[in-house]
């Protein structure tokens, strides 16, 4: 039986339990429950834009063009125009009240890098208009990950952005003059920090920081106040000293998706253990794709070419990319060598096509591939 994600592990918990204001808007209505979670059962915040999202998707063609024609009303517009338009509203409406958005946009560059550069204006527009709502506000502006597909995906910097997407942190005007809070996130931005941070972060601003009125950043652990299911061993907020570097293991992070840089050395894509190796990643994917009920809806993968290898030296591992037909997929893969065969830490398989191939053969299932 499928069961909705409890409220109190969300990152909006800490808000709406307290007296902020909230609202959640997002393009992509399964963004928050992907891959197979089955969702909220009950709206997670005051204002909640997941029913707009959903209209576009669940509704047949002749319903859509007719949504779509009192929605846009002629105008030249995305939806992302009526979701930052909601938001807008959400921050007038509120005003003098404690507030807590968040809008999570993934259509505008998901496949593509050249979505950004159309979408400049509007949000420059937008908050220049808010500057006022916004000045007593932190303000995260993120990704979870870099571009997935395409050219770009497959030379050295866009490996690199791939595992290392943008964070951008602005704190309330009144805290700019807070000299500990100002140094801990100029280190911070020197450590090995990741997304997963953000979840200490958010709770840190509404329960612990808050009780010291914003003004005390000493170092702390909230593993204990967040326990293994909100926070485990990576339990630390960016505004607070982090000592050190941490290693991916620490922070949870699969190798698959660690930054940490490897001395990789290219290897024959002919060699018999790259080709072992190929093998078994879409052997792997098969698998995978059985378990999650996906295995007499998606037409099964065959090794087509082997693109890359390469191989650390100093342990096991190997790193294949690998192409599979009949979906013309590409797949990105390390295995760690043993005895007898390979394994594959984190069992994740990076998707680098030109596009996702999922909805072609695979329809109607929802897997995490990327």
């Amino acid at each position: 039986m499928q069961h909705g994600i409890k409220m109190n592990e969300t990152v909006t918990y800490d808000f709406t339990n307290q007296t902020y204001a909230s609202i959640m808007a997002e393009d992509w209505p399964s963004m928050f429950t992907y891959p197979n979670c089955h969702g909220f059962p009950k709206a997670p915040t005051d204002h909640y834009g997941s029913p707009l999202a959903l209209r576009p998707i669940k509704s047949g063609e002749e319903v859509w063009q007719d949504f779509n024609t009192h929605f846009y009303k002629g105008e030249c517009q995305e939806h992302y125009h009526k979701l930052m338009d909601f938001v807008d509203k959400f921050l007038d409406e509120y005003k003098g009240f404690s507030k807590f958005a968040l809008v999570w946009l993934s259509k505008i560059a998901h496949d593509s890098a050249n979505g950004l550069y159309r979408t400049d204006k509007h949000f420059s527009k937008f908050f220049r208009k808010n500057v006022d709502n916004l000045n007593n506000s932190f303000l995260f502006i993120m990704s979870d990950h870099g571009l997935r597909f395409g050219g770009l995906r497959r030379t050295d910097t866009g490996y690199n952005e791939d595992n290392n997407p943008l964070l951008m942190i602005a704190v309330p005007q009144y805290l700019r003059s807070n000299q500990q809070l100002i140094l801990n996130l100029k280190r911070n931005s020197r450590r090995h920090t990741s997304q997963y941070d953000i979840y200490a972060t958010l709770y840190d601003i509404a329960r612990y920081a808050k009780e010291e009125s914003f003004q005390k950043w000493d170092e702390h652990d909230f593993s204990e106040e967040l326990g293994k299911v909100r926070g485990g061993i990576r339990a630390r907020s960016l505004l607070r000293p982090i000592q050190y570097d941490r290693t991916c293991e620490e922070m949870e992070i699969p190798d698959q998706y660690c930054i940490c840089e490897k001395q990789w050395h290219m290897i024959d894509i002919h060699d018999e253990n790259v080709m072992k190796a190929a093998q078994f990643i879409v052997n792997a994917i098969n698998n995978f794709l059985k378990q999650k009920g996906a295995g007499e809806k998606c037409e099964i993968l065959h090794l087509k070419e082997v693109i890359s290898a390469e191989y650390i030296e100093e342990q096991p591992l190997l790193k294949v990319v690998v192409s599979a037909s009949p979906s013309d997929g590409r797949y990105e893969t390390q295995l760690l060598k043993n005895a007898e065969s390979f394994e594959i830490p984190g069992k994740t398989f990076a998707t680098v096509s030109e596009e996702s191939k999922e909805d072609i053969y695979c329809s109607g299932v929802n897997v995490a591939m990327d």
